[in-house]
């Protein structure tokens, strides 16, 4: 056609792996940068110049600025009475196949007001077209023909030429005398052309799948196809046309999907695949190409069209429009690991060295320890679907439409369900030690229950939601916030859990789906649209400091400067060390669609960050690990994260161990109401050590290894939890008599 919630790690600590494997310079391999959202129906897609010209199945023809590739824009747009399959373009003029509506032509000399000039009507379905010198060649499904226009006045084109084809034509390239034809299971088609109007057929070539895309670079045709099946797989078959009147097969790569465009250059083939996003191939062994990597956007479906022109590759997907990737060096950074999984799941939360998904069928427990050996350890199952988890210390909270589930898992091989709460159609709960915080429907709704005796959680009280069914929520001092998918963020009020009230909202529009707090800041992620940074030092007005652009955002998950998002394609990877102005630094791609992220990182490890996917046409379902961007060195946690602005909040014990008595140090930013409490591996409630106004400054505090009693504790593992004006930080200290 060319021309998820994560929280405090309490377990032991991860192993220290090869510095190789423990971060990533995401910039330095292929990632998506920008894109240009179109009414839908994103076919096919040429570059000329500063612009790209993008054939919409509903709406026409598009053309776009990309004299930024990183910050295109839509110039102009024309409809066509058809449906926009494929498009060419010579001089100022666009050739668009346009199924039923022929060959139409463009005048696109002023691109901000293309207009519709002249047009070739044929009897079938136009999907291909290709332009040389002063003639198009013309790809038709049915009737199967591959018809020769002569422009040489585009505004009075004229049919002079056509030859039937075996099977039906859906592109076509054209090389000197030449016109090489895909034509579905009858491979590759060779036409003779030296006559424009007696073309005839000289040779053909099969392909293993129906051929459905063509582009030629030198004596090389490189054909893309599939199966009939839109959810099979596809192929990308390197020819020989040396002899165009003989070509032969050289190599053959499988693709992941129905492979519908391919364009080369610099020794890779990139290929737009039906399910899979755009795939790069090395093909500078033509004998042996190779998979090297693969972008996918949005839910990864339906991508149709690509192009390349100078480090970017400009990738059409019929639902999320124009796609900008940089190419980069064309890889993937690898996984550190993978693993099987059985089932959906859309819950994920990461605690030391093991990874917790709620699913279809209850709670797995996942060592993660070894990234590179993952392996379920432990499940235990619930009477309905889980839809979230999250951890407090030994114990899981999971949601499902029974309500609150209360799992321990101090041993994780053998967990347990150990207490409920009817909190009914339960999606979403975040823990904020002493209490979980759950969004349920029928109505929408967030509720608060007291779990500080986890066996007996106690449901205190409710609000309703406005909106359609909340999606997720974090807490933060005395405040959630709830992520309202038609609404936007909602503020509410939970200083007296009893009677939690909405205070604050911000209206964000499209499809809001999860948001997590650190420090001053929220991050809430839109599906349709991306995600916004939000303010809210004063939670009560929150105001957006910055939106992002991405596509297809599901969730995040946070590491020093760096967010992590679950898109469609895999993990996207942004610095928000300026708030107001993130930068797409890279990207991670899944296998197809990319689901829920999460990370978990302790000061004796590096960071990892879990992501779950599924691929078709099983819909299988993984948990991958991939490394952090190099330099993200802070401490995580996504139960409210701990961070002022003007950098991390944290809380250190020494001696560590100790006996029988520790200094427990900090350091207080501004002056305001500070909290510092000791707690057992159960979560329950040991000794608070302070609970008043602080003035700024750094503060060491005396435990003596006693609770609130007096009474000596024994020997263990103990967490404390800091608290500095609505910010939070954890520690753990071992206490050896």
């Amino acid at each position: 056609m060319k021309s998820l919630a994560v929280v405090f790690a309490v377990a032991v600590a991860l192993p220290s792996l090869a510095a190789a494997s423990d971060c990533v310079e995401y910039e330095s391999y292929i990632h998506w940068v920008a894109d240009v959202r179109s009414p839908g129906g994103s076919i096919d897609v040429t570059i000329s110049g500063d612009r790209a010209f993008v054939a919409h199945y509903t709406a026409g023809l598009e053309i776009v600025d990309i004299s930024q590739p990183e910050n295109p824009s839509i110039l102009g747009a024309v409809d066509t009475p058809g449906s926009a399959f494929s498009v060419a373009i010579a001089g100022d003029y666009a050739y668009v196949a346009d199924d039923n509506g022929g060959l139409q032509i463009v005048d696109v000399s002023n691109p901000q007001s293309p207009a519709l000039v002249a047009s070739v009507a044929m009897p079938g379905h136009v999907r291909g077209v290709c332009i040389a010198g002063s003639h198009a060649y013309v790809a038709e499904a049915n009737p199967h023909r591959c018809e020769v226009i002569d422009i040489a006045d585009p505004l009075h084109p004229l049919l002079v030429g056509g030859t039937d084809m075996p099977e039906g034509a859906t592109d076509v390239a054209v090389a000197g005398d030449h016109a090489f034809v895909a034509a579905g299971y009858s491979g590759l088609q060779v036409v003779d052309i030296a006559d424009p109007q007696n073309p005839s057929i000289v040779g053909e070539i099969a392909t293993a799948r129906a051929a459905a895309a063509v582009v030629l670079k030198g004596d090389r045709a490189y054909v893309g196809g599939g199966s009939g099946d839109p959810n099979g797989s596809g192929s990308l078959h390197v020819m020989d046309i040396a002899d165009p009147r003989n070509p032969r097969q050289l190599g053959e790569v499988a693709t992941s999907s129905v492979t519908k465009d391919v364009a080369v250059s610099g020794g890779l083939a990139f290929v737009a695949g039906y399910h899979s996003g755009l795939q790069v191939v090395d093909v500078s062994d033509a004998a042996n190409p190779t998979l090297l990597g693969r972008v996918g956007v949005g839910q990864a479906f339906s991508g149709y069209g690509v192009d390349v022109s100078g480090d970017y590759a400009y990738f059409v997907e019929y639902q999320w429009g124009l796609q900008v990737i940089r190419i980069a060096n064309g890889r993937n950074p690898e996984f550190a690991g993978s693993i099987d999984l059985e089932e959906y799941v859309p819950g994920l939360v990461i605690s030391g060295s093991h990874a917790y998904t709620a699913g279809e069928t209850g709670l797995q427990v996942i060592d993660v320890s070894d990234p590179s050996a993952l392996a379920v350890v432990g499940q235990v199952p619930t009477p309905d679907d889980l839809y979230d988890v999250d951890i407090w210390a030994t114990h899981a909270y999971a949601a499902s439409t029974d309500g609150l589930t209360v799992i321990d898992v101090a041993n994780p091989v053998n967990p347990l369900i150990v207490g409920t709460e009817d909190i009914f159609y339960s999606f979403g709960v975040t823990v904020s030690y002493p209490y979980a915080y759950v969004v349920a429907g029928y109505p929408g709704r967030l509720a608060i229950a007291d779990i500080s005796d986890p066996s007996h959680p106690q449901f205190m009280g409710e609000v309703s939601t406005p909106g359609d069914w909340p999606r997720a929520s974090a807490a933060s001092g005395n405040y959630a916030y709830v992520a309202a998918p038609s609404i936007g963020l909602l503020v509410v009020y939970v200083g007296d859990p009893y009677n939690p009230e909405i205070v604050g909202e911000l209206p964000l529009g499209g499809y809001v789906n999860s948001v997590r707090v650190n420090g001053q800041y929220a991050y809430v992620t839109d599906y349709w649209y991306g995600f916004y940074i939000v303010n809210i030092s004063n939670p009560r007005n929150p105001r957006i400091e910055s939106f992002t652009h991405t596509p297809g955002t599901d969730s995040s998950a946070l590491v020093g400067d760096n967010l992590y998002l679950s898109t469609g394609g895999g993990v996207l990877v942004v610095d928000i060390a300026d708030p107001a102005s993130p930068h797409l630094l890279g990207s991670a791609a899944t296998v197809e669609y990319g689901g829920r992220v999460a990370v978990a990182k302790n000061s004796e490890s590096p960071a990892w960050i879990y992501i779950t996917d599924e691929a078709r046409p099983n819909w299988d379902v993984h948990l991958r690990v991939c490394p952090t961007q190099c330099g993200d060195v802070s401490a995580v946690s996504d139960e409210p994260l701990s961070g002022t602005p003007a950098g991390l909040l944290t809380v250190a014990a020494s001696p560590n161990p100790f006996n029988p008595a520790t200094s427990l140090r900090f350091e207080v930013k501004r002056s305001g109401p500070v909290t510092l409490a000791v707690y057992d591996l159960a979560g329950g409630l040991v000794r608070v050590l302070i609970d008043r106004i602080e003035p700024a400054g750094v503060r060491e505090v005396f435990w003596d290894g006693r609770d609130v009693a007096g009474r000596e504790v024994p020997s263990g593992v103990y967490l404390s939890r800091l608290e500095v004006a609505g910010q939070v930080a954890h520690g753990r200290m071992t206490l050896v008599r």
